[in-house]
Formats: C-alpha cells, sequence, structure tokens
C-alpha cells in the first residue's frame, strides 16, 4: 500500500529499498552512498522527474535506507512515486500518496476532524434553514415564521398567489363604495354599465361595416414616382383599377394615396397622378375603393368622371375674364384665329426669300443695296449668302466669330504679317507645346505625323528588354509593357515581328 504522506510539510521519512547488488540481485548494499540526485520524484500531472529537494538517504539496517521529504517535495496533491538509482544496486521505487492537510490530520494523525458541507440533499441546493426540499420553520411574525405563542401563522406581509381561503362569513376592515368612486362612476344610462359597454359596442360592429375596406394588397417589384410593377398583378382587363386609389404602407412614400389612372396587364402596371414625392421601389401597397372623402384630397389629372346630369357649386363664367375675351368677329374665337392664319400665309406668299418686302410680280433681279454704300450692320446674317461676291476692295479689319463653313476657293497670297503668323505657329507647334508619349497601344499604320514621332523617341527613350522570343518596350515608369514584338534567330537571319500592344 502507498506510504500517505502531508500536503507541503517537511521533516516526513520514507523507507527506500531494498538495495541489493546489481551483479547477483541478491546481495544487500548496506554501504551506498545515495545523495539528494540519485533519487527522483514523480508528481501528480507532471510530465518530468524532479530530483529530490535536499538530502540524500541513509542506511537504516539491511539493504533499507530512509530520507527525509520537506515541504518541496510534498507541495503536490495526489500520488507521488520515488525513484531510486545508485551505482552498484537494482534501482527501487516506492509509492506515495500526498493527503490535503485537513485530510491528513483528520485520517492519519488523528488530530482534526473532516469537514462536511451539504450543500445539496436529495438534489436540492440547500440554504441556511433548508432540510431536504422542506423549509425549517422557526418561531417570530417574519415570512415563513410562525407565532408559536399564539399558534397562528401572520399572512401579513405575504403575496397570497394561489392561496386557498375558505368561506368568509363576516368581512371585517372593509368599507361599502358609497363614496366619491360611486359617485364619479353615475347611474347607468341603460340596465347597468355593462348594457351600456354592449351598446357601445354594437354602434362601433356597425361603423366598421359602413367603412370602406382594403380591394387588394401587395409588395410591389418596382415602380417610378408615377407607376407601381407587380408581377401579382394578374387582372387581365386594361384600365382594371382605374378610378381607385393606391395607398403605399412602407418606405418613403408611406401612407399617402394617389388616384388610379390606368392599369397595364401585360406588364402588371399601375399608374398613377399626381406623381408620389419619391420613386417606388419594393413598398408595400394597397389598392382602396374610391369615396368622396379620399378624392377630395387629390388632383384628378386624366381621372374618368361619369357623366354629369347636375353641376352644383359652379358659377358660369359671366365675370371679368368673360368680359376681356370680347365678342369675336366671325362665328367663334376659333374662326377669328384661322382667318388671321390665312393672311399671314398670304404676307410670307408675298415676300422674297430673305424675307424682305419687294414690289409685286417677279422677286428677282433687284438691286437691294443702294451705290452710296451699305453702313455699319450690328445685326447678325442668319442666312445664307449664296451668290458671288465680285471683290472686295476695302480692308476687312478682324473677324472675330468662328468660321463655321469652308473656304472652297483658293487665297491668292498671304501677306507678310499673315506668313510671320503663320510660321509663329509652326514654331510654337515645334518647340514649345508638349506631346504625351503613346499609352498602351498598337502602331496603326496610318496614324498622325504627331503620333509616329512619338513612337520613335519612345523607342529611343524607354526602357527596352529582349529575350529570346519577345522584344518589350515599356512605359515612362518602367513597369508596365506598353509594346512588344515577337523575335527570332535561325542563326542566318535575324527577324523582328511587327510591334503590337502589350503587356
Amino acid at each position: 500500500m502507498p506510504i500517505y504522506l502531508r500536503y507541503n510539510t517537511a521533516s516526513q521519512e520514507i523507507p527506500l529499498g531494498y538495495f541489493v547488488d546489481s551483479t547477483d540481485g541478491n546481495t544487500a548494499e548496506t554501504a551506498l552512498s545515495i545523495a539528494n540526485t540519485d533519487i527522483q520524484l514523480w508528481k501528480t500531472g507532471a510530465s518530468t522527474l524532479a530530483n529530490k529537494n535536499s538530502g540524500g538517504a541513509t542506511h537504516i539496517s539491511g539493504g533499507i535506507y530512509y530520507c527525509t521529504l520537506d515541504a518541496t517535495d510534498t507541495n503536490t496533491v495526489g500520488s507521488m512515486v520515488v525513484y531510486c538509482h545508485v551505482s552498484g544496486a537494482l534501482s527501487t521505487r516506492t509509492e506515495c500518496v500526498v493527503l490535503p492537510a485537513q485530510v491528513y490530520d483528520s485520517l492519519i494523525a488523528g488530530s482534526d476532524l473532516l469537514d462536511c458541507n451539504a450543500s445539496q440533499l436529495g438534489g436540492t441546493s440547500q440554504t441556511g434553514r433548508d432540510i431536504g426540499t422542506s423549509v425549517l420553520l422557526s418561531s417570530g411574525t417574519g415570512t415563513g415564521q410562525i407565532s408559536l405563542s399564539s399558534g397562528l401563522v401572520t399572512l401579513a406581509g405575504v403575496t397570497h398567489t394561489g392561496a386557498v381561503i375558505p368561506t368568509v362569513t363576516t368581512l371585517t376592515g372593509h368599507t361599502a363604495q358609497t363614496g366619491d368612486c360611486y359617485a364619479r362612476l353615475g347611474a347607468p344610462a341603460g340596465a347597468s354599465m355593462s348594457a351600456d359597454i354592449a351598446a357601445i359596442q354594437a354602434d362601433t360592429d356597425n361603423i366598421q361595416t359602413r367603412l370602406p375596406t382594403v380591394l387588394v394588397s401587395g409588395t410591389a417589384d418596382s415602380g417610378s414616382t408615377t407607376t407601381l410593377v407587380d408581377a401579382a398583378r394578374t387582372e387581365s382587363t386594361t384600365d382594371h383599377w382605374r378610378g381607385q386609389v393606391l395607398v403605399i404602407t412602407s418606405g418613403t412614400n408611406s401612407g399617402l394615396g394617389r388616384l388610379i389612372t390606368g392599369f397595364t396587364p401585360g406588364t402588371d402596371t399601375i399608374t398613377v397622378s399626381p406623381a408620389f414625392p419619391a420613386a417606388i421601389s419594393t413598398d408595400t401597397y394597397e389598392i382602396w375603393p374610391a369615396s368622396d372623402a379620399i378624392l377630395a384630397q387629390l388632383t384628378h389629372t386624366s381621372a374618368v368622371i361619369p357623366t354629369v346630369t347636375t353641376l352644383t357649386g359652379h358659377t358660369a363664367q359671366t365675370g371679368d375674364t368673360y368680359a376681356r375675351l370680347g365678342a369675336p368677329s366671325g362665328a367663334s374665337i376659333s374662326a377669328d384665329i384661322a382667318a388671321a392664319k390665312s393672311d399671314t400665309a398670304a404676307i410670307l406668299d408675298d415676300t422674297g426669300t430673305s424675307g424682305v418686302v419687294v414690289a409685286s410680280g417677279s422677286k428677282t433681279g433687284y438691286s437691294l443695296i443702294a451705290t452710296t454704300g451699305l453702313g455699319n450692320q450690328t445685326a447678325n446674317i442668319t442666312g445664307s449668302l449664296s451668290g458671288s461676291v465680285g471683290s472686295v476692295t476695302g480692308a476687312v479689319g478682324s473677324v472675330t466669330g468662328n468660321v463655321g463653313g469652308n473656304v472652297t476657293g483658293s487665297i491668292g497670297s498671304l501677306a507678310t504679317q499673315a506668313k510671320a503668323d503663320v510660321n509663329a505657329e509652326v514654331v510654337d507647334t515645334l518647340n514649345t507645346d508638349t506631346y504625351a508619349e503613346p499609352g498602351q497601344e498598337a502602331p496603326g499604320a496610318t496614324v498622325s505625323l504627331a503620333k509616329k514621332i512619338g513612337y520613335l523617341y519612345k523607342a529611343f527613350r524607354n526602357k527596352i528588354t529582349q529575350t529570346s522570343t519577345t522584344l518589350s518596350i515599356y512605359d515612362d515608369a518602367g513597369t508596365t509593357v506598353d509594346q512588344k514584338a515577337t523575335v527570332s534567330d535561325d542563326t542566318t537571319t535575324y527577324t523582328r515581328g511587327e510591334i503590337g500592344t502589350g503587356p
């Protein structure tokens, strides 16, 4: 059986042995020198052996030795195995158990008693005054107590939910309700207040039956400020819902209603007017029957109104606006407008192509500008000059606007200033203007001269690499291949293919 040791306690002696000769396995070894490093301890939960803390072992008799363990050696509760192996002797193994101090003192030393603390009885958690599932009552007037002197249980201060109270023959301490509260209730209109409440309920039920009910409801798939699309609308009649009211019940337009002006079965689309403040998305909606109370708040653009037999609340237009129209010259104002249009058409027939009135007869061959010359003109000539201009003998100061058309004739010669201006623009284009290098693309066969020069400069300036199969021209940063070409060499002819785009 194991040797019991006290947890974390010094000066605890245990025997080691028998130590017998390692050659014959029989002769007792009585003069061994055993150091603390020859004694190895295994403690519960350890994955390695530890040397005995200090002190070796001393011979007792016949190959039996003893060693003294200290607090460090016994600092782990549980099983402990003591191994000892010395040169010249076979190894030994000693089983020990380290007990908690209170358990060791109670079971081994007999100097203490084991603690017993009942936290549960029969699976029921216990409190200070519990025994099992029953409550230990005590004398007193508090909760869960009885007065042992009177033999009565005081119920005051206890909530009696579910309590069974026997028949009450006499009720004391209770005042009949005849005071202010009773007066405030007043006398019922009918047989009782319950009868009055029942009558009100009947009236509200009757009101509910008179209110319009929703015809259909659903969730839109999509829409706009004036349309709602719902594939669940399977009605096959065009304008099936026309004249009813669409009420949005979620989203930005929630609570708003609009008059339905059309329904398209093929696309399941409801059209309304006027437009909602925000476009309809996947909003929920209801369709209600039109009523005077609802239509009074809507703009009825495109609404279908049935034949009006009697119009009330409408005043005939006989006031100021009517007077301002005046009496028509002909049968009606429309007839007067038609006559005016006929006159303007006749006026156009008597005008020239330039819009200038000329004499009757032939419309061509008239000189419109006298020989004294045409003065300064500040207005725009919006038409075209299709005839020829013989010559301009005077100087044209400047043309500040753009010439939108083409000069199809030849320009005889440029004056000195004009030549200088053209030369300056060419020099500026070559020496001052800058051009970005061509990007990542395949050079075209027919491109501008500027782009052709750009490709040559890019090939001269930028990074170029060549492998056995590919020539690569990089961008300005030297990180991306913008143009490339295949290359080959059969030891007789080196061939570079046409430059194409990178990378």
